[in-house]
């Protein structure tokens, strides 16, 4: 059991459990590698979902599974990874909101500003060839 908790691994902790279990070892050691195996279970899971989350860069699943993971006791150095990205896709989210507002305005300098803050970004292209199109036709206005 000492080598199945020194080890940190669900699956030999599981097996160590279950070999004490089979020699009905004392219930106070038995109950603590429980308790271990069952935190490791939540920060593996939580690590699974911080990549799952991560590769979709869908913002309401980076939050839960950022939620998931501080509540399963992960460190923030694990967490920055998906954090960065978490950033990166609500900073693009903002600037493509502001995109969208300079738009409606026809405001020629919120649209200049928006356009430049949509490139640094990386906007999709679509939607920055409509804005450079509306910037065209307001500059022609002026």
């Amino acid at each position: 059991l000492t080598e199945g908790l020194e080890s940190r691994e669900v699956e030999k902790l599981h097996t160590a459990i279950a070999d004490a279990e089979a020699l009905d070892l004392e219930e106070n050691s038995l109950a603590e590698a429980k308790k271990i195996e069952a935190d490791l279970k939540l920060k593996e899971d939580a690590y699974r979902r911080l990549d799952v989350a991560t590769e979709s860069r869908q913002a309401a699943e980076l939050r839960s599974a950022l939620e998931t993971a501080a509540m399963a006791g992960l460190e923030e150095d694990e967490m920055k990874k998906a954090r960065t990205v978490l950033d990166q896709v609500e900073a693009k989210e903002m600037a493509q909101k502001v995109l969208l507002e300079a738009l409606q305005s026809g405001d020629l300098e919120a649209l200049k500003s928006a356009i430049e803050q949509g490139e640094f970004l990386g906007l999709d292209s679509a939607q920055m060839s409509e804005a450079r199109k509306a910037l065209e036709k307001e500059q022609q206005k002026s």
